[in-house]
């Protein structure tokens, strides 16, 4: 009977040996899997912290360009209010009689001279 119990203590052994084993084996894989996991992880964290600073950097270019538009418009809408303004002295020197061709280079060539002829500063006083 003894023996009978050896041999079951040996089965139960094996057994217990057997299961050790596979449970080794697969805490191996999953240590195995957890480290690839980690280094995809790490991956992709370098991936998203490129992205990241990628789109810092396009962020900061499109607030320069926003800044540089915004200047622009400026500029125009300063421009604008200027030939309106020599529009306006056009119009004037027009009904001052300067005639339907006159520009802003006559203007400009006739405005020294008109001033020194004329000698009171008066552009087509008669």
């Amino acid at each position: 009977m003894e023996s009978s119990e050896s041999a079951a203590s040996v089965h139960v052994t094996e057994a217990i040996n057997q299961k050790n084993e596979a449970m080794t084996m697969l805490l191996r894989d999953l240590q195995e899997e957890i480290r690839s996991r980690d280094s995809e992880l790490a991956q992709t964290r370098l991936e998203l912290a490129a992205r990241i600073e990628e789109n810092s950097k396009l962020m900061a270019q499109g607030e320069s360009l926003e800044a540089a538009v915004e200047f622009k418009s400026n500029e125009i809408t300063r421009m604008r209010e200027e030939v309106e303004a020599l529009n306006e002295q056009l119009d004037f020197l027009k009904k001052c009689g300067f005639g339907d061709e006159w520009t802003l280079v006559d203007y400009e060539e006739a405005q020294p001279a008109s001033s020194t002829d004329q000698g009171d500063g008066e552009v087509g006083a008669s």
